[in-house]
């Protein structure tokens, strides 16, 4: 997307939030997890203090707000699979798929 659509966008979404629920919403899903260093300075002026990608992983102490890593749990995750998670034991596997649905996209 242009830098403008960008910035329509994130403005429009949290604008529409705002008149929705009263309050203006301090953090951001980016859209199928697609951003870039433009696309993350746009969403924090817009004022969003967070964002999340789907960039699997934890994210250390001092990470970029507006690129948070996250990782995916399920209703379905027992918890021996919850703590494999916490230990980045899928990370490379959900990167990996990640990359396989962009290629094909």
């Amino acid at each position: 997307m242009a830098p403008g659509e960008v910035l329509r966008e994130a403005e429009g979404c949290a604008r529409d939030i705002e008149e929705r629920v009263g309050d203006r919403p301090r953090l951001f899903c980016y859209p199928r997890g697609s951003t870039s260093a433009t696309v993350r300075r746009i969403v924090g002026e817009c004022g969003f203090l967070a964002a999340c990608t789907v960039r699997p992983g934890a994210n250390a102490a001092g990470a970029d707000l507006l690129g948070l890593r996250r990782t995916e749990v399920s209703g379905d995750d027992t918890l021996e699979d919850f703590l494999f998670k916490l230990e980045g034991g899928f990370d490379a596997w959900h990167a990996l798929v990640q990359r396989v649905r962009r290629a094909a996209s």
